[in-house]
């Protein structure tokens, strides 16, 4: 696992939070979005990634899972459009989709 937090200029609205979170998410073990918006400041997206490995049968590992967590706050977004986003995301990822057969599952609310 690993945490790190980024300071991000320019966003001042949920619009700022969506995209960026969405942008995030599709980075291939990411597991965790957190955006705290600042409007018109210096806002902080904080990001964790979990990824298990495996020994692969042709040697060397493999990813055995990927864990997807996602946190924010949208202006306008009750959890279950915020859930439905997320999952449509995971779906329509082209990591998840090169990763078929791997366990990958995701965990989004709200807040």
């Amino acid at each position: 696992m690993s945490t790190q937090t980024f300071p991000v200029t320019g966003m001042t609205c949920g619009h700022c939070v969506s995209a960026v979170s969405e942008e995030l998410r599709a980075v291939d073990g990411v597991s965790d979005v957190d955006v705290e918006l600042v409007p018109g400041g210096t806002s902080q997206v904080t990001v964790r990634a979990d990824v298990t490995l495996r020994p692969d049968p042709a040697g060397g590992l493999r990813i055995s899972s990927s864990k997807i967590t996602v946190r924010g706050t949208a202006d306008g977004v009750d959890n279950d459009a915020f859930v439905k986003a997320a999952e449509a995301a995971k779906v329509g990822c082209p990591v998840s989709k090169a990763l078929t057969g791997t366990e990958i599952t995701l965990d989004a609310a709200l807040g």
